[in-house]
């Protein structure tokens, strides 16, 4: 998993925290600040939730990659 700031734990666990397919395989207290640990959060996540995470790597990198996403858009230039 690319270290991208919108692929952080701390933006995708959030919407993960309440699910009780994703909890049973993590600590019962885990700091609200921080998150689970990175690389087993997003092994638990792909092993459950596959397809989402293939979503939101393809989102990530088409925002970065191309021109479409709001930074590039601000940073591409126009040739005429």
């Amino acid at each position: 998993m690319p270290h991208y700031d919108e692929l952080a734990v701390k933006h995708i666990w959030p919407q993960f925290e309440a699910d009780d397919k994703i909890s049973k395989y993590l600590p019962d207290h885990i700091q609200k600040d921080r998150g689970p640990s990175r690389e087993y959060f997003f092994n638990v996540l792909n092993t459950l939730y596959p397809e989402y995470l293939q979503q939101i790597l393809a989102h990530a990198n088409k925002q970065r990659m191309t021109s479409e996403g709001e930074k590039g858009q601000r940073e591409s230039i126009r040739i005429s």
